[in-house]
């Protein structure tokens, strides 16, 4: 499935509050596929999910470009597989997640500001390669269930890459990490690897 923003449009995509439906039948976000779902352009999409979540798939969601801006009631973006962001502006907040995949989460470049959260980022991987990201959460900011892998080039070592309030989770910290900065946050991890 493929999702192009066109150039200089705005895309609003919004659900009800309450349905009435057969049991086995409940919707469960606001864009919602069973195929990989591929999101690019450089248009805006607006998502307004007030039932439960904004975008979801059962296999891998892939987003290319785009301005995006979410409003959920649960998770903002969810994959049952794996997330590819390759760049793009992401504007979020969520009543629980703001990406979550059941997988892999990648991050090679993108603007995102997760603005309201319970968890920012969750993966079974977390892999941020390049991109700006801030986040604003109530629980983690960034939570892998198994390793962590950040990697940045030594010219992006003084960014902030990652804000929040909340606690990050690490499950591992590699050597290839330059910089992490979590500004007003606490960051626990097991010992540096290396």
């Amino acid at each position: 499935v493929l999702i192009t923003l066109t150039d200089k449009t705005k895309n609003t995509f919004e659900d009800a509050e309450n349905f009435i439906f057969d049991k086995d039948d409940k919707p469960n976000s606001t864009i919602y596929s069973t195929a990989q779902l591929n999101i690019g352009g450089t248009g805006t999409l607006i998502v307004n999910s007030n039932f439960k979540h904004g975008i979801n798939s059962t296999k891998n969601i892939i987003v290319e470009d785009g301005a995006i801006e979410i409003n959920s009631k649960h998770d903002s973006i969810k994959s049952k597989e794996n997330i590819a962001i390759l760049g793009g502006t992401f504007n979020i907040s969520s009543g629980d997640d703001g990406m979550q995949a059941d997988k892999t989460l990648v991050i090679n470049d993108g603007d995102i500001n997760i603005n309201e959260c319970v968890e920012g980022i969750e993966g079974t991987v977390v892999q941020i390669n390049n991109g700006s990201i801030k986040i604003n959460s109530n629980d983690d900011a960034i939570n892998a269930k198994i390793d962590q892998i950040v990697n940045f080039t030594r010219e992006q070592k003084n960014e902030k890459l990652i804000t929040g309030k909340a606690t990050v989770k690490l499950s591992r910290v590699l050597k290839n990490i330059i910089a992490l900065i979590i500004a007003g946050s606490v960051m626990k991890s097991s010992p540096v690897l290396g």
